[in-house]
């Protein structure tokens, strides 16, 4: 929401505008910022810096595995919770079956950015890796969404981020500029 002359105007950033600009997500400090896109490094312990390419206008994690399988992984900042499509699903039971060890699907109702329900699947991904970021029993919501459609990804083990889990840590930079993800720990 931005505010316009003592009104407040809901709207969506879309990140065709973002092109070349670096978005700084503080969760700390719970502000976003548009800046010039610039050089980032990993440090250990505080920050993880992970290569990226742009596939449809989002940035999608090259290097991201799940238990050691490749999988695609996009970060969307739009979206409010993280999702992943059946082909993910199917992995995490895959694996949960080997251990003997089969969780009960529980059943999860969301709400489209433009107001449509739909229903999903609760998952947890027991060992996920984004570039250097190592990630355990991540929730997400299981749902064949239009989107992984629209990106090319019904197909292949494919990760939606959101905000929830982007929430995690301090800080999250995604420079498009630069194809870049630089995740700041908490």
């Amino acid at each position: 929401a931005l505010p316009i002359k003592g009104t407040e105007v809901d709207g969506v950033l879309g990140v065709d505008w973002l092109k070349g600009q670096r978005l700084v997500m503080d969760f700390k400090d719970r502000s976003m910022t548009i800046t010039k896109s610039q050089h980032d490094e990993s440090k250990p312990g505080k920050a993880v810096v992970v290569p990226a390419r742009r596939r449809h206008g989002q940035l999608t994690i090259v290097d991201a595995d799940l238990g050691g399988k490749r999988i695609s992984a996009i970060i969307d900042s739009g979206a409010q919770g993280t999702l992943c499509n059946s082909k993910l699903r199917d992995l995490v039971r895959a694996a949960e079956a080997r251990k003997g060890k089969i969780e009960e699907p529980r059943e999860v109702r969301m709400e489209t950015l433009a107001g449509e329900t739909f229903t999903g699947e609760s998952v947890f991904l027991p060992f996920l890796r984004l570039g250097g970021l190592h990630l355990g029993n991540v929730p997400v919501v299981c749902a064949d969404m239009h989107v992984f459609d629209i990106w090319g990804l019904k197909d292949t083990p494919a990760l939606v981020l959101g905000i929830d889990l982007l929430a995690q840590f301090e800080q999250v930079a995604l420079d498009f500029g630069r194809s870049q993800v630089r995740f700041d720990f908490v």
